[in-house]
Parts: structure tokens; sequence; C-alpha cells
């Protein structure tokens, strides 16, 4: 992932999005992605020389993407809140995927692209 070539913010955002729905746990997402993104793209590489990316820019936009796909319909707790409300997943799932997928989704994609625009606000 590192080697694609877009911008190193839009990796991060990519990377932690794709292991938090493959893990439903933002924890375990971010504490496998996160140094590994970390290594590849601070050690030297041209984006970490030219001063395009800090750490803390990596763990602020990781940390948004994070909660995104936490919340799929497979979710053991989204399973739990439909069952006790009586809810099918036809009739309310997709106000929580508004919620709790798209709209962090969105948040991420915009603190990337606010650190590609200002590098100085990490």
């Amino acid at each position: 992932l590192t080697n694609m070539p877009i911008h190193p913010m839009l990796i991060v955002v990519l990377a932690v999005v794709i292991l938090v729905a493959l893990t439903s746990s933002p924890p375990a997402g971010m504490s496998i992605i996160v140094p590994i993104l970390a290594a590849g793209l601070l050690a030297g590489g041209t984006a970490a020389s030219a001063g395009m990316i800090e750490p803390e820019m990596i763990h602020r936009v990781a940390t948004i993407a994070s909660v995104s796909f936490e919340t799929l319909p497979f979710n053991g707790m989204i399973i739990i809140i439909l069952t006790m409300t009586r809810i099918s997943h036809k009739e309310g799932y997709m106000p929580m995927f508004l919620c709790s997928v798209i709209y962090p989704l969105i948040a991420a994609v915009v603190a990337a692209l606010l650190f590609i625009a200002f590098p100085g606000l990490a």
C-alpha cells in the first residue's frame, strides 16, 4: 500500500478502513495497521523527507477513519441493538449506516485532504 501512487494520507485512510472492516474492531485494526503504516511512510520515504507527512497526521487521520467501518451489518452490536428494538435490518440499518459509516468516512477523507492542503496543521 505504501507504494501506491496516491498521497500517503489517503493511503492511511484506505488501509485503516480496510483493516477495520475486516476485523470489525477499531482498536484491533489500529493496533495492526498504524505501526506498519508509520514504519513504511516515515522511514525515509519521499513523503517524510519532503515534509508531507508527520506521525501526528497519521494518528489523527487513522483515528477518525477507524470508526467508519466498525458498524457493518454483521457486527454483533448492530445485531443486538436491532434485535432488542425488534427492528429488522431493512428498516433500521440505513440510518445507523449513515451515522456510523458514511459520515465518519467523509470526515476521515476531509481530515486527510486538510492535512494534504495544509501540512502545518499537525
